[in-house]
């Protein structure tokens, strides 16, 4: 395993970033969270990311920091995704097991196909209001970051621990999102963010 901030995922000095999250309800996740948290902690070349900060990444504003979003593009951005996600409904997805990859370990979600449609709505609703070069990044499976690599490390020995850990798997239910401002903080590894408007999918309140 690598530093995961570090090269091409950090952002350039003083930027914080206007990007679409799903965050977990806390209930939902923490039991497989907790499952996994006592592997993380034997490990010193990751950083477990902390339970206010779980999410995964659907849209971000790429090419810009949000100091540059003026207050009107802000506005009709979060307009253009409520009308985007208020056409989908809610749905559940199941997360787990834990997988250790080359920067990080990841919870998978699955099934993604209601998933990865959100993801694409809410990158449309980027580049309809910020241009397609705005709309710069990289789309993987769905999956919620559960630590950050710090250092270099064995990922194979970090998920065969994983692995034995726990068959725990929980339902997550996904019935919008959350449109925020991110800051990367590279000394204590983490990504936090401020909320900026909470964005529910159709049929949500």
């Amino acid at each position: 395993m690598d530093r995961y901030l570090t090269g091409g995922t950090l952002w350039p000095d003083g930027w914080t970033k206007l990007r679409v999250d799903f965050v977990p309800r806390l209930p939902e996740i923490k039991p497989v969270t907790d499952a996994y948290r006592p592997v993380l902690t034997r490990f010193g070349f990751v950083s477990p990311v902390k339970d206010e900060w779980l999410h995964e990444t659907l849209a971000v504003v790429d090419d810009r920091p949000a100091r540059e979003v003026t207050g009107p593009e802000l506005a009709l951005f979060e307009s253009r995704l409520r009308e985007r996600l208020g056409g989908l409904p809610a749905f559940t997805v199941t997360v787990g097991g834990a997988v250790a990859g080359r920067r990080g370990v990841l919870l998978d979600l699955a099934p993604d196909t209601e998933f990865v449609e959100l993801r694409h709505q809410a990158r449309d609703a980027v580049v309809e209001v910020f241009g397609e070069e705005a709309d710069d990044y990289e789309e993987e499976r769905p999956r919620v970051a559960l630590a950050y690599g710090t250092a270099s490390g064995d990922s194979r020995l970090l998920q065969g621990r994983l692995r034995s850990a726990t068959a725990q798997r929980a339902t997550l239910t996904v019935d919008g999102v959350r449109l925020v401002e991110a800051v990367q903080d590279r000394k204590r590894h983490e990504i936090r963010w401020q909320e900026l408007a909470f964005v529910p999918l159709g049929g949500a309140g």
